[in-house]
């Protein structure tokens, strides 16, 4: 609790407020508008989408995937996306809710933030072949960067860029749940123009 108390106080004169949610590794979408302040604590959600200025967006991240995606205009989305969220097209669902409140999906820049790479991230054949369409009959690795960049040309983004940094390989800097830290990393997003 000492670090989020640390993360309002840093950004306290930047953002009105800090967005948080409880994530449960599903593809819920939350859309915030005007006259939230302080720390807000929302149910269930593992993604946020905001036009609104000043308004710190945040998910925790072990080794699954922050998805930062951004348009011109101001418009900004933070997903947390883990193999059940990619599988679901999570980030599909977050740029077609961009297209709902008229920003064009070629329009939209997504970031790949800090994530278990493929090599590190071996699954069971059940969620390999979930996440890649494909037969499996045994364990694999899966890059699920990879796929969430594949997700979101497919969906039409045209500016995709991907984190060089991998949660377990570079586990002095980052928590990794695979290397068996405890910790959470928390992303941040706000629009400030």
């Amino acid at each position: 609790m000492g670090r989020w108390a640390g993360l309002e106080r840093e950004i306290a004169g930047e953002a009105t407020a800090l967005v948080v949610a409880r994530q449960v590794h599903g593809t819920k979408l939350l859309e915030h508008g005007s006259g939230l302040s302080g720390w807000v604590k929302m149910g269930e959600g593992d993604g946020h989408i905001t036009s609104e200025r000043e308004l710190a967006l945040a998910v925790q991240i072990a080794d699954c995937v922050p998805v930062f995606m951004a348009h011109p205009s101001g418009t900004i989305a933070l997903l947390h996306s883990g193999w059940k969220g990619t599988a679901a097209g999570f980030v599909t669902r977050a740029v077609a809710a961009f297209s709902i409140l008229g920003k064009p999906p070629a329009e939209v820049r997504v970031h790949l933030g800090p994530a278990v790479c493929g090599r590190c991230y071996e699954v069971s054949a059940e969620v390999r072949e979930q996440l890649t369409g494909q037969p499996a009959n045994r364990p694999g690795q899966v890059d699920l960067r990879s796929l969430l960049a594949e997700q979101a040309s497919a969906a039409g983004v045209k500016q995709i860029s991907m984190s060089p940094w991998c949660t377990r390989h570079d586990n002095d800097r980052f928590f990794s749940h695979r290397a068996g830290d405890a910790g959470r990393q928390v992303a941040v997003m706000m629009r400030r123009l």
